[in-house]
């Protein structure tokens, strides 16, 4: 009884100690499409401002699309 114990809490702990890795990888892939979405957001906010004329709006768009780029670059590095 004592070893069916001792087997079910090595067991139980490996799962639990294996399973804060693949939650972690889980989590960057989910943070990979989110920023990867909110890059396509941007694009096409600087899509719609070219295609408004809109100056201001336009150079607005940039600098966030700018910003949305790098973040993506650095987490794929």
């Amino acid at each position: 009884m004592n070893k069916l114990k001792i087997s079910f809490i090595l067991i139980f702990s490996m799962l639990v100690l294996s399973s804060c890795s693949l939650v972690d990888i889980r989590l960057k892939m989910l943070n990979a499409v989110d920023e990867e979405a909110i890059a396509n957001t941007r694009l096409e906010e600087v899509i719609e401002a070219l295609e408004n004329q809109d100056k201001e709006a336009l150079k607005a768009n940039v600098i966030k699309l700018r910003q949305s780029i790098k973040s993506l670059t650095h987490e794929n590095s």
